[in-house]
């Protein structure tokens, strides 16, 4: 018996001896994968970062239209800071489009419509994304009273 189990740690030690070099491609494979998805997981978040700061903004310009429906530059760039002080948007505050809507006028109780839309594309190594746009859009009523 002890001669069976002689054999059977000399077979083990060559076994992995022969082996490293499948733990190394193993490894690789692993690397790659991990990369990929870390890559991915940060992209995501800065798409969600960046459209939650559109939606911010979006609100607040309407809510300060809502009073000063004839100030719509400020209302613009009120976006477009928004995006900039974001931790993961800087930069892509100038890349906004802006619309900024009255569909009946800008008297008392008439509706306000601020639509913010950026073309945006992740950068993921070994993938070729295609480009989403993100869109925010919020509506409220002119409040101001002549």
């Amino acid at each position: 018996m002890p001669g069976c189990w002689r054999e059977r740690g000399r077979a083990l030690r060559n076994r992995s001896r022969y082996s490293t070099g499948q733990v190394s491609i193993e490894t690789t494979f692993f690397i790659i994968f991990f990369v990929i998805m870390l890559f991915g997981a940060f992209e995501l978040g800065t798409a969600l970062s960046i459209k939650h700061s559109m939606d911010v903004g979006c609100y607040r310009a309407a809510r300060y239209l809502s009073f000063a429906p004839s100030d719509t530059a400020t209302a613009e760039q009120m976006i477009r800071d928004e995006v900039d002080n974001n931790l993961l948007g800087g930069g892509y505050g100038s890349q906004i489009t802006v619309a900024i809507d009255f569909p009946a006028g800008t008297d008392f109780q008439d509706p306000i419509i601020v639509t913010a839309s950026l073309d945006w594309q992740g950068v993921v190594p070994f993938l070729n994304l295609v480009p989403v746009t993100l869109r925010a859009r919020h509506t409220e009523v002119v409040e101001r009273y002549p």
